[in-house]
Formats: C-alpha cells, sequence, structure tokens
C-alpha cells in the first residue's frame, strides 16, 4: 500500500549549506477550471482543493518559495559563509549495484562518472556530489526507446533499483536531520529535480522526443518535462508514496503524487483518490500548484506498474512455393511479457 502525502510533521532525511536565496513563488489559482470533459478515454481535468472558497492555506505557499540549481549525491552540509566541514560524500560502489549478468555482457566497467549538483531549499545551498557507474550509464543509453508514450516502464525498469534505493536513502537521511516533514521531503526532492537544466530533445539528441532513464538525465545533467518527471516520479516513488505520471498529449509530462485531505490545490483523480500535480521543468512550483496553460487540460494516467513493450521486425524470402517468414520480437519494456503468440497471413 502506497503512502499519501501529509501536511502533518512527521520526520525523514539529508544535509546543508546556508545562502538563503529566496524567490517568490508562483501563485496557486484557487478558482476551478470551468472546461468539462468532452472525451471518456482521458483523465478528467483538474480539480482544485482549497481550504476555504477565498484562498489557499498559507503552509502551502511558504514550502515552495526556494529556487534550485542542478546536482546531488552525498548532500553536504556547509555554512554560506563560511563553509562548514563538508559531510563524506555518499559513495556508490559498482560491486552494490550487483548488476544482471545480461548487463555484464553488454558492458563492465569499474568506471564511475562524477556529478556535484547544487540548489537552495530552506532559504539554504545544498550540494550533491553523485558516483554513478559507467557500466549502468551506458546500458541505459544504448537501450532503444520503445514506440510508447507511456513514461512509466522508464520508472519501473529493475536494473537501477539499487541506485536509486541509496539516492532516496541519501535524502531521507538529510530529511531526518533537518526535522522535514513528510510534505517537506517531497518539495526538498522536488527543488532538486526542478534545478536541473531544461534542455530540448532536438538539441541535445537527433530526435525530436527521446525520453531518458533516471541515471541518463542525471548524468546528462538536465533534460525536458518527460525527463525530470521520470527521475522524480523514480524518486517518489522509492520513498512509498503513490504517484502517477500525468501526460498531456503532445504538449507536456508532470507528476502526480497521492494526496491526503489536508493537500490542496490542482489535482487528478485516478481510481477515487487525489493526485496533486507537481512541475518538474522549473523552479519555484510546488506541490498542488499548476501552470495556468495545464488547468482544467486533460491528461492520459500512466500508473507505475510494471508493463512489457513488444516490438517486432520481420523479413520473407521466397523459395519456389515456399516462402521462409523470420519475425523477431524484442520486449523493451519492464516486466515479462508472457503467452506471447506470432500470427502470420499470407494473401495470395
Amino acid at each position: 500500500m502506497k503512502k499519501a502525502l501529509s501536511v502533518l510533521a512527521t520526520c525523514l532525511a539529508i544535509s546543508l549549506i546556508l545562502t538563503g536565496c529566496m524567490i517568490e513563488t508562483p501563485p496557486i489559482t484557487t478558482t476551478p477550471p470551468e472546461e468539462e470533459p468532452s472525451t471518456t478515454e482521458p483523465a478528467p481535468p483538474a480539480t482544485v482543493q482549497d481550504e476555504s472558497e477565498e484562498s489557499q492555506p498559507e503552509k502551502q505557499q511558504s514550502v515552495d518559495e526556494e529556487v534550485t540549481s542542478p546536482e546531488g549525491g552525498v548532500i553536504q552540509e556547509e555554512e554560506a559563509t563560511p563553509p562548514s566541514e563538508p559531510e563524506t560524500p555518499l559513495t556508490i560502489q559498482e560491486s552494490t549495484i550487483q548488476l544482471p549478468e545480461v548487463v555484464k555482457e553488454v558492458t563492465e566497467s569499474t568506471e564511475l562518472i562524477y556529478r556535484d549538483y547544487t540548489w537552495v531549499y530552506g532559504g539554504k545551498e545544498w550540494t550533491w556530489e553523485l558516483e554513478i557507474p559507467q557500466s549502468l550509464y551506458d546500458y541505459y543509453k544504448g537501450t532503444p526507446r520503445p514506440p510508447t508514450d507511456n513514461y512509466s516502464i522508464y520508472v519501473t525498469h529493475p536494473w537501477d533499483d539499487i541506485f536509486i534505493g541509496d539516492l532516496v536513502s541519501g535524502i531521507e537521511e538529510v530529511a531526518q536531520e533537518e526535522g522535514y516533514s513528510e510534505f517537506e521531503k517531497v518539495e526538498f526532492t522536488n527543488t532538486f529535480v526542478q534545478s536541473l537544466p531544461y534542455t530540448a530533445d532536438s538539441v541535445t539528441t537527433s530526435y525530436d522526443e527521446y525520453p531518458r532513464y533516471p541515471l541518463e538525465t542525471l548524468v546528462n545533467n538536465g533534460g525536458d518535462c518527460e525527463d525530470t518527471a521520470i527521475l522524480l516520479a523514480s524518486l517518489l516513488d522509492e520513498m512509498g508514496y503513490g504517484v502517477i505520471l500525468l501526460y498531456f498529449p503532445g504538449e507536456h509530462t508532470a507528476v502526480g503524487i497521492l494526496g491526503g485531505e489536508e493537500i490542496y490545490g490542482y489535482y487528478w483523480e485516478y481510481d477515487g483518490d487525489k493526485y496533486y500535480y507537481i512541475e518538474t521543468t522549473n523552479t519555484g512550483w510546488g506541490v498542488g500548484q499548476c501552470p495556468e496553460e495545464y488547468q482544467g487540460a486533460y491528461a492520459y494516467y500512466h500508473v507505475l506498474t510494471p508493463t512489457p513493450i513488444l516490438v517486432h521486425t520481420w523479413s520473407a524470402t521466397g523459395k519456389g512455393s515456399i516462402v521462409e517468414l523470420e519475425v523477431i520480437v524484442q520486449n523493451l519494456g519492464s516486466a515479462i511479457a508472457d503467452d506471447v503468440y506470432i500470427f502470420a497471413g499470407f494473401d495470395a
């Protein structure tokens, strides 16, 4: 059972640096969208839940007012001036990754990729140093992109679970030291993801759309909306929260987090529960705060359930009255595909 986000104080974890770079939080619109649903397949438009008919609670707004900027691994605690003694970085040893044999066959190395990230939350500047196994990054970089808009497969792919778990352990350690509530821990995590630079796929790749696995986004130090949404969803899911991906066809991808009764803002309903909108591509947006262009828009839900994605190629060779047909089926998803059948037809 996944837990719902609450604003009640429940401590969890990370560490810091003092700098106090504050920005103005985008306002939460409390007027419900006026548009009516016109289709049955997409999710219904966002709904706004307010504590009163006039305004959002001040608690909600005050938690979001921090700005962020990229990078993470061990979250170090230092004062802005002068910096304090940094903590020992979180080290991810390749030997603890225990890659499946199939991954080791593709690329195996003892090399590590080093990345540093800096962002601001709670008036403090945070830094995170990450060590990412080169072999694991190379595997994901070389994995074909499945022909699907269901980006949940990038979240549920199992071979980075240990690494994502280590990241979450670092976050929860800091949240516990800081005495963060569950709500603050989620926003702390989101400000880290929001701090990663936005980069368009058409600029950084030869494709118009190129979704990335979480490790790719960390190594590349950024991505576009689906990349940062995939990364945040991976972290929140590992923390045990109920999470879905919200896909606005051809436009945008965001995260929805299961919220308790005391959470306010824009949400989409799925299976009778309220999933509150989280924006990942720009700083200053808190839980339940939604850009105007998506307020009342239709979104498809992508539930974080491992899913097989099958693709195939075929070739046929004629030999007199005999035709030899070769069909190659690949599973590019995140779950085993059972009971797969191949049917072939011939037109005289």
